[in-house]
């Protein structure tokens, strides 16, 4: 009977490091997958704030353009 009993502890204390492999593997792919989400939205963040910096920089010259125009309409009216 101790033979039997031997064998069903070794059985189930490898059943247990099988189990906690899995959940560790199981937290690896969670951390991995949540690492690949924000690698991901951190690229949208940048590619958004580039895009911002961009149109900030067409108005800025649009608008700068305007006012050479009106400097140079009102120069000209002089």
């Amino acid at each position: 009977m101790d033979i039997v009993e031997g064998v069903l502890d070794g059985i189930e204390a490898k059943y247990h490091r099988l189990i906690a492999d899995i959940k560790a593997k199981q937290a690896e792919a969670k951390i991995e997958n949540e690492k690949k989400e924000f690698e991901e939205a951190y690229e949208n963040l940048k590619k958004s704030s580039k895009e911002m910096a961009e149109e900030l920089q067409r108005k800025t010259i649009s608008a700068w353009e305007k006012l050479e125009k009106r400097a140079q309409d009102i120069l000209k009216s002089s």
